[in-house]
């Protein structure tokens, strides 16, 4: 038998001259969960559904993700930005405290929130967390060096994938990067 399961309702919120899309749901205390990646929306986060029942959830898809406004430039990418327009949204939606959940790439985004608005913050939660860009890229060539060794046919795929990759979308990948470090 399947269940489906609805996503709640959205809405944009500007933020920093930006469209911003939002999800909320449940009751209680905000909850801001803001997702890995980078790059990726808020969906994944909708495993934390069930934090539902005692605190009001918001999904933030950040600038540049899922169906948020898109950069014309990749440099106005950085964890900078997420922050601020984190702060931007708390402050659109009239909460005075919020608590911040942040995993992988989102713990850095939620470390920096909590540091730079720590008078909004009333707790930081972090999974699966990072205290800088350089851990994350450690992190993600030791899983390549493995991923690359014990799945050696897949790699491959993986590095076709990648000559494919336009020079458009390498100048992006390259400057987020060079924002976390």
């Amino acid at each position: 038998m399947i269940k489906l399961i609805s996503e709640p309702s959205g809405k944009f919120v500007l933020a920093n001259g930006h469209k911003l899309w939002i999800e909320s749901s449940g009751n209680g205390k905000p909850l801001f969960l803001i997702t890995g990646g980078p790059g990726s929306s808020h969906a994944d986060m909708h495993s934390y559904d069930g934090l539902s029942d005692s605190s009001m959830l918001v999904f933030i898809d950040n600038f540049g993700r899922g169906k948020s406004d898109t950069a014309f430039s990749p440099v106005e990418y950085s964890i900078e930005g997420d922050v601020n327009d984190i702060e931007a949204i708390r402050s659109e939606l009239g909460y005075e405290k919020i608590n911040v959940l942040g995993h992988s790439y989102g713990s850095l985004v939620a470390q920096s929130y909590a540091l730079k608005y720590s008078q909004h913050t009333s707790k930081l939660i972090i999974i699966s967390g990072l205290y800088s860009g350089k851990m994350w890229q450690e992190t993600n060539d030791d899983y390549n060096y493995i991923f690359s060794k014990q799945m050696p046919e897949a790699w491959d795929a993986v590095m076709a994938l990648r000559k494919k990759v336009t020079n458009h979308q390498m100048r992006y990948i390259i400057n987020y990067m060079r924002n976390f470090h």
